[in-house]
């Protein structure tokens, strides 16, 4: 890798200068050349955004000279969904790549040379989607695949990740080819009965469910396109803090937030072929089932929940 980062950053900010600050403490490490900024703006109804909004954004007024800032700022609340795809959108649109980070997602130091060696070797693989940081198995992933430096799935976490303007003109905001996905039984042929039918459920009411990453997964999907996810975790997710009194939430927080990060070491060990690893893909997805205790559909869950349970969906402030 060069000495300064070339490929352009992209950090998702709101309402946390603590976490941001360490998420932008980590980023500067690495001498970006370029660094997008996409900010959403206060709640209304949330009289103390205005003061932590301010302080979150003034990390960004003294950063070093040789780094090339754009400050994409929203004055009023957007909505995570809507504010980090208008965002995304603006930045792709002027960039051919980016990678993205979120505010309370802390990245190894080496997420950026895996994302910066995988953006290059797969520019022009329409097969690949997305490059993820977050790897929630450990040891779980099968020997062969611990062969290598990275796996493909049709599920990536979007805690840290990074994608090309080619991949993400795919996004389908309004979900508009979900009524005719669902019907060729993709999901449950390829995901599994089980899993296959709670995504379902989960797309069936994503309106309710003000999230971008649900969008952008059905978005892959409908394109036949992987995304590919590191053999060791490189991303921790702050937001995951077991809370008093919680259930699902602090399922869901027990198996992804706050886990360590472990070096990816360079160079990178590619696999020979570009195939989604089914035994990874099934123990990820075996992982999310606890989400819907018995008796419950996802949206229940996903609706009734809050904290932890909708941060693992971006959407929810």
């Amino acid at each position: 890798m060069s000495d300064r980062y070339s490929t352009p950053i992209v950090l998702l900010a709101f309402n946390r200068p603590d976490a941001t600050r360490k998420v932008l403490e980590i980023v500067l490490a690495q001498r970006p050349r370029t660094l997008y900024v996409v900010a959403d703006g206060p709640r209304p109804e949330v009289p103390s955004d205005v003061e932590t909004c301010r302080a979150t954004r003034a990390l960004f007024d003294d950063l070093p000279a040789e780094v090339e800032l754009h400050r994409l700022y929203s004055e009023g609340n957007m909505g995570v969904r809507r504010r980090v795809a208008s965002g995304l959108d603006e930045v792709l649109e002027r960039e051919e790549q980016a990678v993205i980070l979120e505010d309370d997602c802390l990245a190894h130091a080496s997420f950026f040379g895996y994302c910066e060696a995988l953006l290059e070797r797969f520019r022009d693989d329409e097969r690949v989607a997305s490059i993820t940081g977050s790897n929630t198995q450990g040891n779980r992933i099968n020997a062969e695949a611990r062969s290598y430096s990275y796996h493909f799935s049709a599920v990536g976490m979007p805690w840290g990740w990074a994608t090309w303007r080619r991949a993400w003109r795919a996004y389908d905001a309004r979900l508009e080819l979900w009524p005719a996905f669902r019907r060729s039984g993709w999901l449950r042929d390829r995901l599994g009965h089980v899993a296959g039918g709670q995504w379902e459920r989960v797309l069936d009411n994503a309106h309710e469910v003000d999230s971008w990453w649900v969008r952008w997964c059905m978005s892959c999907w409908c394109q036949g396109r992987l995304a590919i996810v590191p053999r060791v975790n490189l991303i921790t997710n702050l937001a995951g803090k077991i809370q008093e009194g919680e259930t699902t939430e602090a399922a869901i927080a027990a198996r992804f937030g706050n886990l360590p990060t472990h070096p990816l070491e360079s160079p990178l060990m590619h696999p020979p072929f570009v195939v989604r690893d089914p035994v990874a893909e099934r123990r990820v997805l075996e992982t999310m089932l606890p989400w819907s205790p018995v008796g419950r559909t996802v949206k229940q869950v996903l609706i009734e929940g809050h904290g932890t349970l909708r941060r693992f969906f971006p959407g929810g402030q």
